[in-house]
């Protein structure tokens, strides 16, 4: 089987300041991420996903991922790689959009 899923502007629209899911099978699930200039994802608080490993390749801009210890400033180009359970949040600390493609491994149910 081959699953081919094409980001148009429009697809790229629905996902501002939200994490967008574009594929989601058992072992894996890929989405993507446009964060606005100021925008913080979850708005307060820290996201973590206890059952799964996360990549997030930077495709344009910069944000900062902080974890509960750290704070990271990311490119375009880097990918970073957040273990299972870790309390995290993604901002965009300029004035540019930023554009993401995640991975959860494995996928959530």
């Amino acid at each position: 089987m081959v699953e081919i899923v094409r980001l148009t502007d429009q697809t790229w629209k629905k996902a501002v300041n939200t994490a967008l899911p574009l594929v989601s099978h058992r072992n894996v699930e890929i989405g993507i991420l446009t964060l606005s200039s100021g925008e913080r994802l979850p708005e307060e608080g820290y996201s973590s996903h206890e059952d799964n490993e996360e990549y997030a390749l930077i495709l344009s801009g910069t944000v900062t991922f902080c974890t509960e210890n750290d704070r990271y400033e990311l490119c375009e180009g880097d990918l970073p790689y957040n273990s299972k359970g870790t309390r995290h949040y993604t901002i965009n600390e300029t004035n540019s959009l930023a554009k993401l493609l995640w991975i959860l491994s494995p996928g959530r149910k």
